[in-house]
């Protein structure tokens, strides 16, 4: 090992609460560094290194490190709490004694964030990377696979397999793997920030599992659906290409393993085999002593059912604290919650040490095994009252961040965000162990299913918070309040804007105008899209009509433009919001007051009422519209600040709900940031991430409507769409799609009126549209007259028949159309279009997928298809909620969001 010169005069700090690594570097360098070592209170390291070390207790809270002139700092984490709370301490404990910092990670908990943010604070430092770890020392009831393995093979000699055996295991030996990192931290040349402490090609579990047989041929190996180390399935972190692998390809732990295998059994089974004898003396010696006899069965009374009856009272009382914890977060009592889930946990510690006793009488008769079961649930429901305390920790830490309270918000913002993703892979993790685990069964999978838009919110889009929220500057946002009950392409018509300034997780300043405001300080021209100059009319682009693609990323990116052009403001992203939105807020945060109004503002009364306060009656120049929203904002805002209460669970849901519903719309400058919510769909894009090949036909269909008709009849439409899709052997694909409307406003009564839509059907690219029949009459199509110099000739007479503009973006065909759809009156609109796959016919397998994308601003359409494919194939897979009969599959779906529908079809 290549060592830095002059050892002797240096100091190592360590930090490690579950010890294992932690003592085995103070064993590597003890004598030659001196060590500050912080550990669990239980640790008790070896005595001939104990001399040269001075330990202190990590107990809920890192204690008072004394302040000396570190080398080398070692933290070694799995997920404490209290070491992320003071990472930063390290960091410039580290700054000021220029030390190298090692951050020791274990490879499934990624923690992407609080690495990064190490490595980007602090350039002497480096994150490394531990997988699966082993020796003599290392406890076999740790989670773990390679010490499962080991405790499985001495106990009862056969191993247990978890089904996943092609699942790599990064097992390497630990003394192996400190080698390693002390190489890495004593020599000089030490540049890169990141760092495996295992193979790149680590064996996999069967791999293992036959260096097992080879040592011990008569091993038996069973193979189950378990799953032992469910931590695999957690999220890997994503690091740097140029990541450095410590061990190469050829490493092997076969021998050490051995030599293992060995010292346990040597050091164990005498144990055993002289438990076994003592007992078979006591059984003997009692036919001698029958006056003993009621002694020795007092003993085994007290000995065996004593620790089990206070585990499982111990057990379930942590159970019934936990359920009262889960159901005050519910009623958001965050006070009982917090003392409840503190209380759970103590009550699981308990059970796990009368449950140790347990262990111990079990292990005098090898029958531990059915005891893991009861252990892995204990630990659980232990892990998470945890999860519980610390999110509403979290909660508390985010509270103060956005009200400016907070010392440190970006750490305090990491360590929620750490805290949130740590307490969701639990959940996950749990619900899907097969090991008998208590929780796994009892877990209320209804009840957290309905969060989990909210959590693929947050795993989905995580990594760009620091940016959003301004962590990393000052961040300033275009706020677009999308009328859709005046429906246009992007959600809306554009009423008013607002634009909302963010540092440091804080709200600096949030100020509402009129649209009108801005579109009076247009200077020069922008030339709107060719309906909006023919049917509205209007001459200019302005920021209120700026929302007009049927792609909202695009729209945020002119609506900025506009907005530059018009006030000369920048923004560094636009946030879309809608009626409805605020209507699912209203609705989780309950009535709100206006005083400036004397109104009482909720989910049933909001869109009325606020036409009533905006719309009617207003005149050029009137600001009612914007000091109606304004004192509106102002009330929630002082709602939110002023309740201890808030159901922050159902905020969260609701904001999620929003995103995917389509009512909440977010368009970044940053093209990274943007990519992010490209791909998790939160921008309501037409990119397309389905594959394109001659197995596969991908159908998409899109409606989307414009209201040009300068009302708000909207609110009054309602829309039903059903589609049916022919496939035939040779590849080609007919499409019929059916849209009823229904527009129940009452004529001259407002706020509604005539439905003046600008129609646009979103198709796969090289769809042909062959006939629009509208109200049972086949319309004759003609090319729409574009042109504005040819239209606005007064000698201009529009062609005989329908006029349909066609035009392709982001790889789809999209044809337009004017319909209008009076007041008190149904219209029906049938589309017919076809499109060829030639590829599918010489296939004897493929795959139609239909992607429907809904429009940002609209509710809850019914929609359904009927889908007939060739008598030649038979269904051999599909989505959920299909009906099939013969050749043909129904399918129906209310429009709350995008559908994805797909089916895998084969030759009979």
């Amino acid at each position: 090992m290549t060592e830095a010169a002059n050892t002797q005069s240096k100091i190592a700090l360590i930090i490690d609460k579950e010890c294992f690594i932690g003592n085995t570097i103070c064993q590597k360098i003890s004598g030659k560094i001196k060590t500050v070592y912080v550990t669990s209170e239980s640790n008790k390291i070896h005595k001939t290194v104990s001399e040269n070390i001075f330990l202190l207790s990590l107990k809920k809270r890192v204690p008072t490190i004394p302040d000396y002139p570190y080398s080398y700092i070692f933290i070694i984490f799995n997920g404490e709490k209290e070491i992320t709370d003071v990472i930063n301490h390290f960091i410039k404990q580290a700054e000021k004694s220029k030390a190298k910092l090692i951050f020791l990670i274990p490879f499934v908990y990624g923690a992407d964030v609080l690495a990064r943010h190490i490595t980007d604070s602090y350039n002497n430092s480096a994150i490394m990377y531990f997988g699966d770890y082993f020796n003599e020392h290392t406890p076999f009831d740790r989670h773990s696979l390679i010490n499962s393995f080991l405790f499985q093979a001495k106990t009862s000699g056969k191993i247990t397999a978890s089904g996943l055996e092609i699942e790599k295991t990064n097992v390497v030996y630990l003394d192996d793997l400190v080698d390693s990192v002390l190489e890495v931290t004593l020599s000089n040349n030490q540049k890169d920030k990141y760092y495996f402490l295992f193979p790149k090609n680590s064996p996999t579990q069967l791999s293992i599992i036959r260096m097992f047989q080879r040592i011990d041929p008569i091993l038996r190996v069973d193979f189950e659906n378990e799953n032992f180390n469910t931590q695999q399935k957690l999220k890997k972190p994503d690091l740097p290409e140029n990541s450095v692998y410590l061990f190469n390809d050829d490493y092997t732990i076969e021998k050490r393993l051995k030599e293992v295998l060995q010292k346990i059994v040597d050091k164990t089974m005498p144990g055993i085999r002289t438990s076994v004898n003592h007992r078979k003396k006591i059984k003997n010696t009692k036919k001698h002593r029958p006056n003993l006899f009621f002694y020795f069965l007092y003993l085994i009374i007290l000995i065996f059912l004593l620790p089990f009856l206070l585990t499982i009272t111990f057990f379930f009382l942590g159970v019934f604290q936990l359920d009262y914890a889960r159901n005050a977060v519910y009623r958001s009592d965050y006070i009982q919650a917090r003392l409840a889930s503190k209380n759970a946990k103590q009550l699981f510690v308990f059970a796990q040490k009368t449950l140790g006793v347990i262990f111990f009488e079990a292990q005098a008769f090898g029958k531990r095994d059915w005891l893991n079961s009861a252990s892995i649930s204990i630990k659980s429901g232990e892990e998470i009252s945890d999860a519980v305390y610390s999110t509403i920790d979290g909660v508390t830490k985010f509270e103060k961040v956005t009200s400016g309270q907070s010392l440190t918000p970006k750490m305090d913002f990491i360590s929620t965000a750490n805290t949130f993703e740590n307490a969701i892979g639990l959940i996950q993790k749990i619900q899907l162990e097969k090991n008998g685990n208590y929780f796994s069964s009892v877990l209320p999978s209804k009840k957290i299913n309905e969060y989990n838009d909210a959590i693929n919110l947050f795993t989905g889009t995580k990594d760009a918070y620091l940016k959003i929220f301004g962590f990393e500057g000052k961040k300033t946002y275009l706020v677009l309040f999308q009328n859709n009950m005046e429906l246009r392409p992007g959600g809306g018509f554009i009423g008013s804007y607002g634009i909302l300034t963010l540092e440091n997780g804080r709200v600096l300043d949030f100020t509402i105008h009129d649209v009108y405001e801005a579109d009076g300080q247009l200077k020069g021209h922008v030339e709107p899209p060719f309906p909006i100059r023919r049917y509205i009319p209007l001459v200019h682009l302005y920021l209120r009509d700026s929302n007009f693609d049927v792609d909202f990323s695009k729209n945020g990116y002119l609506t900025a433009l506009m907005l530059n052009r018009e006030t000369g403001q920048v923004v560094d992203g636009v946030i879309g919001v809608d009626v409805s939105f605020v209507k699912n807020a209203l609705s989780a945060l309950g009535p709100i007051y206006v005083a400036d109004y004397n109104e009482s503002v909720n989910s049933d009364n909001l869109y009325m009422l606020t036409q009533e306060k905006v719309e009617k009656n207003s005149f050029a120049g009137s600001t009612q519209k914007k000091d109606f929203l304004r004192s509106l904002f102002n009330s929630i805002q002082n709602k939110l600040t002023a309740n201890n209460s808030l159901p922050y669970l159902s905020l969260m849901n609701i904001v999620a709900k929003s995103v995917y519903e389509k009512h909440l719309l977010f368009v970044f400058s940053d093209k990274i940031t943007q990519n992010i919510f490209t791909i998790n769909n939160l921008s309501s894009s037409l990119w397309d991430n389905r594959e394109n090949n001659e197995q596969t036909i991908n159908d998409f269909l899109g409606i989307n409507e414009a209201n040009i008709g300068v009302n708000k009849a909207n609110y009054f439409i309602k829309r039903k769409i059903d589609q049916s899709v022919l496939i035939e052997k040779n590849g080609d694909v007919s499409s019929e799609v059916l849209i009823k409307y229904g527009n129940l406003s009452k004529p001259g009564v407002w706020p509604g009126g005539d439905y003046k839509n600008y129609l646009r059907i979103i198709l796969p690219f090289g769809s042909e549209l062959t006939s629009v029949i509208i109200d049972g009459q086949d319309q004759k199509i003609v090319p729409a007259v574009t042109d504005f110099s040819v239209y606005e000739n007064k000698n201009f007479r529009p062609p005989l028949g329908l006029e349909v503009e066609k035009s392709i973006e982001e790889n789809k065909t999209i044809y337009g159309f004017l319909t209008v759809v009076p007041s008190d009156s149904y219209k029906t609109i049938q589309i017919k279009y076809k499109y060829s796959n030639p590829g599918i016919s010489s296939q004897t397998a493929f795959t139609y997928s239909l992607k429907v994308f809904k429009q940002p601003g609209t509710d809850d359409d019914p929609y359904s298809l009927s889908l007939t494919y060739p008598d030649s194939f038979q269904i051999v897979d599909t989505s959920d909620g299909v009906r099939k009969n013969q050749n043909t599959i129904t399918f129906s779906r209310s429009l709350l969001r995008d559908v994805n529908f797909w089916v895998n079809l084969a030759l009979r």
